[in-house]
């Protein structure tokens, strides 16, 4: 058989194909997760219904895999039916809870078209974390951000957020993604 490269390829340069479009590797375990999946149309004759399938696979199964699932360690999240018409796309958003099990997995993305032939393929590797365990103390946290999750996520785990420089020093401080080239931060 071919090297797997080929078959990535292959996937790759399908005149239809699907995407996960999906950035985030990591996620807590039984967190709802909303996964936007596209299926795409690259050629006048690449058009019919078509069937996605998004499963969580225990390994990466390798490109060249064929959609059996026979054997495999799986399990599946959600679906859809999409009619594709030539040089278009369909983008749907799937709600989906992620199993309670921590561990390593492949999220998988599989296109069938009629007659159940596999037509592309999307992987992402996927780490899920065990939920974080209750604070054993309540803490002020002083929060450098340019929205508001952050200071959400502090609140949600029982923490005060406080001014980082105001009269009440914090206990700790936290600095977002982005926000460490801030002047104030060099003080």
């Amino acid at each position: 058989d071919a090297p797997d490269t080929f078959h990535a390829m292959r996937h790759a340069l399908a005149p239809m194909g699907v995407s996960l479009d999906w950035s985030n590797r990591h996620a807590r375990a039984g967190a709802e997760l909303q996964i936007p999946v596209c299926v795409l149309s690259d050629a006048q004759a690449a058009a019919g219904k078509a069937h996605v399938d998004l499963l969580l696979l225990s390994k990466h199964p390798g490109y060249a895999w064929d959609g059996s699932l026979e054997g495999r360690e799986h399990e599946r999240l959600a679906g859809f039916d999409a009619q594709v018409a030539p040089w278009q796309a369909v983008r749907e958003t799937l709600r989906v809870r992620m199993p309670e099990k921590p561990g390593e997995f492949v999220l998988a993305a599989v296109l069938r078209m009629e007659g159940g032939m596999v037509f592309g393929l999307s992987l992402r590797p996927l780490r899920l974390y065990a939920p974080l365990d209750p604070p054993k103390r309540k803490l002020s946290v002083g929060i450098f951000a340019r929205d508001g999750r952050m200071e959400a996520w502090v609140r949600r785990r029982g923490h005060t957020p406080v001014l980082p420089f105001g009269e009440q020093r914090p206990d700790v401080y936290v600095v977002s993604e982005g926000m460490t080239t801030l002047g104030a931060l060099r003080n």
